[in-house]
């Protein structure tokens, strides 16, 4: 049987197996289930939160959630025992050992250490390295996803990604693919699709059921650090614009409590709705009125796609902290800011947008053909055709 036609056996390593979880969770998620149409897939996870018919998944359970370098350990062992033997390709999201194939969503930790250190900063932040077994565990299991790049499949979600990789580790160019995050369709009950009559209707019954104002400008950040994700500068913003602006934040419950404080202190605490985790985010977006991402280090934001998907303007942070930002043109798909720490920059942005119709008619005609670029389905076929030439060498 010609290799593309052979239905392969395929195991795939996330230690969160939910799609609400984050960016890198939702693309394992979201590829896993589209391989799963043509084969056999099974997941190895920690926590499971997504259910598959198709989607074999074996749920470790969190055996030892912290220190969380040595569950870590304990995962890779894990799932190294259970993977051994029978599968055509073993599919790590996860700073494991083991896995002929790797995919990095995040920045690497000998280049966050070590990037730019000379002399007695060098040597101060190897002592660091020497005195950590969690620093020791992570960059030995880092150095060991990159060895022998030439029997295994390395890929990063970005361009820039893969120059950092390549840089760290003096890997040739050759050495790493790219594929990115995807975005769904939207389902048919988006604004887009909906009479214009119905809009204002079928908005206000989403705000209802988030427990959002019905009269107001919502701004919308989603994320699980909220700090990583620039709260901070969101909530600074707010502070400068008006009392029509208000924000919702979607994301981990247990920093709510901390943030809420801010918030207060700032004044603002009125102007917050935290919602926590949503795991219907289609009734979200559509809710809102702009989308905020200024994050302070991400590649490729899955939750922007997503928003312009929805036709929602985005403000996001450039490059390098969003790595995706070198794909955007400023004022035509997004808002680029130039510097994510600035409350001004922001306050000015959302106000623009919200002053020129023209021009969020603008971020929608072209962010709508820049997504269409990212659909999941064909990143699940570009995924195949790296499995069939990794097994074809």
């Amino acid at each position: 049987m010609p290799l593309f036609e052979r239905r392969l056996r395929i195991a795939v390593l996330t230690r969160n197996y939910g799609r609400h979880k984050g960016g890198a969770e939702n693309y394992a998620v979201s590829l896993a289930e589209l391989l799963a149409l043509k084969h056999e897939v099974h997941v190895y996870c920690q926590t499971e939160y997504n259910q598959h018919p198709q989607v074999h998944t074996h749920v470790m359970g969190m055996m030892l959630a912290k220190p969380r370098w040595l569950n870590m350990l304990i995962y890779s062992a894990w799932t190294y025992l259970k993977t051994r033997q029978g599968f055509d390709i073993v599919h790590s999201h996860e700073n494991v050992f083991h896995g002929n194939v790797q995919t990095f969503h995040v920045k690497p930790v000998t280049h966050n250490l070590f990037h730019a250190k000379y002399g007695p900063s060098l040597i101060w932040a190897w002592a660091k390295v020497l005195l950590s077994p969690r620093l020791l565990s992570y960059l030995a299991l880092e150095r060991s996803r990159v060895r022998s790049p030439k029997k295994r499949l390395l890929i990063t979600a970005s361009q820039l990604l893969k120059d950092l990789y390549a840089q760290t580790f003096h890997l040739q160019p050759s050495d790493i693919q790219i594929l990115t995050p995807g975005v769904a369709p939207v389902v048919s009950n988006s604004l887009k699709t909906v009479q214009a009559q119905d809009v204002v209707q079928l908005k206000d019954l989403l705000r209802k059921g988030l427990g959002l104002p019905l009269d107001k400008q919502i701004l919308l950040m989603v994320g699980h650090n909220y700090e990583k994700k620039g709260l901070g500068t969101l909530l600074l913003s707010l502070t400068q614009l008006s009392a029509n602006n208000v924000l919702a934040v979607v994301g981990d419950t247990h920093q709510i409590p901390a943030w809420r404080q801010k918030a207060q202190q700032l004044g603002v605490s009125e102007r917050v709705f935290f919602l926590g985790q949503q795991t219907q985010m289609d009734k979200v977006y559509p809710a809102c009125d702009l989308f905020v991402h200024a994050t302070l280090e991400d590649v490729f934001p899955i939750v922007v796609l997503e928003a312009m998907s929805h036709g929602l303007p985005v403000v996001v942070s450039p490059a390098p902290y969003c790595l995706s930002s070198n794909l955007l043109t400023h004022q035509l798909q997004a808002w680029v800011l130039t510097d994510p720490h600035d409350s001004h920059e922001l306050a000015v942005a959302v106000e623009a947008i919200e002053a020129q119709p023209a021009l969020r008619a603008t971020f929608l005609k072209h962010a709508s053909a820049f997504v269409q670029q990212y659909s999941w389905d064909k990143l699940a076929q570009a995924q195949m055709r790296m499995y069939i030439e990794l097994l074809d060498r």
